[in-house]
């Protein structure tokens, strides 16, 4: 198979969904506290 060495999770993955709500959710945060520090 082609493509195995690119360690990509599988689309339908909770685990890859949850990262990336966190990562957002860690995005918001961040944009707030900089506004906030502005």
């Amino acid at each position: 198979m082609t493509g195995r060495h690119r360690a990509t999770p599988p689309p339908l993955s909770p685990r890859s969904g949850l990262v990336v709500w966190v990562a957002w959710v860690l995005l918001v945060a961040a944009g707030a506290v900089a506004l906030a520090l502005l």
